[in-house]
């Protein structure tokens, strides 16, 4: 109401309430969407051990053209690969965002910053914490890493 008292105010005819509850409603049902497939791809296949069902569920966001929800099932998967404490593998799955959108390259490189200084490498860290604040200055945990 108040985005809509404001933009008559200015003489703005453009506000759409419609536009802003579809938005919001699309926006929650990503978020479900996100957490459903969080739950979903730890339970995959876990007799082999390995982490294949994070790949399945982002082969199948992918192929449904949500690759920004593809993007968060990758960082969930190098999260788990850093809970289950298999360093390598997470720095192999946060080293592929190098490539991807600047606010994703910015949080691998944040992780990646402090796994690195974790295992006492100390160039590669100061390397990937300058990479966080290049790509997003005000990134406050890679300020820290820095």
């Amino acid at each position: 109401e108040d985005d809509q008292a404001a933009a008559e105010a200015e003489g703005d005819l453009g506000y759409d309430g419609l536009r802003d509850e579809l938005r919001k409603r699309k926006n929650e049902a990503l978020k479900l969407i996100l957490v459903a497939a969080k739950l979903i791809a730890p339970a995959i296949d876990r007799a082999s051990g390995k982490l294949s069902g994070y790949d399945w569920v982002v082969e199948q966001l992918n192929a449904g053209n949500q690759p920004a929800l593809a993007n968060e099932m990758e960082m969930a998967k190098a999260i788990m690969y850093l809970s289950l404490k298999e360093f390598d593998q997470a720095i192999e799955v946060l080293k592929d965002f190098e490539r991807k959108e600047q606010h994703l390259k910015a949080r691998a490189a944040t992780n990646l910053s402090f796994l690195y200084f974790l295992e006492g490498d100390l160039n590669n860290a100061e390397k990937y914490a300058e990479m966080a604040v290049h790509n997003d200055r005000y990134n406050a945990r890679a300020l820290v890493n820095r």
